[in-house]
């Protein structure tokens, strides 16, 4: 079983999937019609396996307890502490005033970067026109961390 790892680029925590650049098909061709090039093309597919993200294809793969993650993680959690807060006490503001669940905002991360707070309906039209991707997070009060889009049942 493979080992977690932090993804640098979209700040997931991932088992990695392995890519190798070229084509199958293009190898089997070759080793069926001319041996030597098909030896090559081989090898060289084959120095070009790569540990790559499952969530965006990056391989910029480190360990997840490495102090570089670690660091990452904790960046990526301290910047948004007083946001948490923000919408901790929005959350009870609108429980206070006994609004609807449509008008709950939510903080948006998307590629990394925080880019505001959206109401539930609006991040749900996000998501269907594809300016949200599933893969994007948003901050979830209960668990004090970000979550994954394709969580959110709200």
């Amino acid at each position: 079983m493979a080992k977690k790892l932090f993804c640098s680029s979209c700040g997931s925590i991932t088992r990695p999937k392995t890519r190798t650049k070229g084509s199958l098909l293009i190898e089997i061709i070759l080793w069926v019609c001319i041996i030597i090039p098909g030896i090559i093309y081989s090898i060289w597919r084959l120095t070009t396996r790569s540990k790559v993200c499952r969530d965006c294809g990056a391989s910029s793969l480190i360990p997840e307890n490495s102090p570089k993650a670690k660091k990452m993680l904790n960046e990526l959690n301290a910047a948004n502490s007083p946001k948490a807060e923000n919408s901790a006490d929005e959350k009870r503001v609108n429980q206070q005033n006994d609004v609807t669940e449509e008008e709950l905002r939510f903080r948006i991360a998307k590629d990394g970067k925080d880019i505001g707070e959206m109401k539930s309906s609006e991040i749900r039209q996000h998501l269907s026109q594809g300016s949200l991707s599933p893969n994007d997070y948003y901050w979830n009060v209960e668990q004090n961390a970000w979550v994954n889009l394709s969580n959110f049942h709200h």
